[in-house]
């Protein structure tokens, strides 16, 4: 589990850290880690972060003896990495085919319900990449009404679908080839940010056998986004129809240099982060609600 505050990370909410902030009378963290304690398939936790902050979380939970704290680095794919290769020093040494689930601290909507679904649903497929998403009729729940605040979210517009990363990965890191790209990614991931969307443009084209192709599709994808926010349903079914789910996953397949896919989860409260002061605002109004909390 990634819980650093350094790097591209945002602060929200006046918290040392944002997996500290509290939402139902619990931190994210503390949500984080009671659901990945809840599946069976999850037999060791590693949590990175900065560890002075978060032990006191970590340590009073019911399944702390599974649950490994780690001091974080400068970046997330460094969290990431230090998590992972901690893992193989004390599980083993290096193995191709050893596989993690790799998740944020920050999803105050995660459940253990989620997480088995998007397992059982990654073992149905041949993948060394697993990049979880939800559909969104999924989502329009957490969408603001004529009265009340809520959540709108940016998605991938496929031929198929649209769909919105629901920040779940189940990953063979050994065999993707170009693990370096996965920072870049996380570094531009706020789309919004004009610099960030020809950041990502540039990285695209300068890869090799798939630059232009890359870049054709993210460029659709980007134009059928705009059609979304605007409502300009015509639009956006125009670029999406030239972006099937197929397509996509070839490209991220090239660019990673592994097998990479989509796989789907149908509840899509794991789809659900807090990176700003609107959406914390917008789940702490509409809590009960979106929880099913009482």
């Amino acid at each position: 589990m990634l819980a650093g505050d350094r790097g591209a990370a945002r602060p929200v909410g006046g918290a040392a850290s944002k997996s500290l902030l509290c939402i139902g009378g619990k931190s994210l963290l503390e949500r984080g880690l009671l659901a990945l304690s809840q599946v069976a398939a999850v037999r060791r936790i590693v949590v990175v972060g900065p560890a002075d902050l978060l032990h006191p979380v970590t340590s009073a939970l019911p399944a702390a003896p599974r649950i490994e704290l780690l001091e974080q680095t400068e970046t997330a794919y460094g969290n990431f990495w230090r998590g992972f290769t901690h893992l193989e020093r004390s599980g083993g040494g290096e193995r191709a085919d050893r596989q993690v689930l790799v998740l944020g601290a920050d999803m105050p909507l995660i459940s253990a319900q989620e997480i088995n679904e998007f397992l059982d649903n990654c073992a149905a497929r041949e993948l060394d990449y697993c990049v979880g998403m939800s559909a969104e009729p999924a989502l329009q729940r957490f969408y603001p009404t004529s009265t009340l605040p809520g959540i709108h979210m940016r998605y991938l517009h496929l031929a198929e679908a649209s769909l919105r990363l629901n920040n779940l990965h189940l990953v063979r890191p050994r065999r993707v080839a170009n693990r370096d790209y996965i920072d870049d990614v996380y570094r531009f991931r706020y789309q919004r940010d004009v610099g960030n969307m020809l950041r990502t443009a540039r990285d695209l084209l300068r890869q090799p056998g798939v630059g232009w192709r890359a870049l054709r599709l993210y460029l659709m994808l980007q134009l059928a986004e705009l059609g979304h926010q605007l409502n300009w349903q015509r639009w956006c079914r125009f670029f999406r129809r030239r972006v099937p789910l197929a397509a996509v996953e070839a490209i991220a397949s090239a660019v990673l240099q592994t097998r990479a896919g989509i796989v789907q989860t149908r509840q899509g409260g794991c789809a659900i982060d807090i990176d700003n002061e609107q959406d914390y605002a917008a789940l702490q109004a509409r809590w009960e609600e979106f929880s099913g909390e009482r």
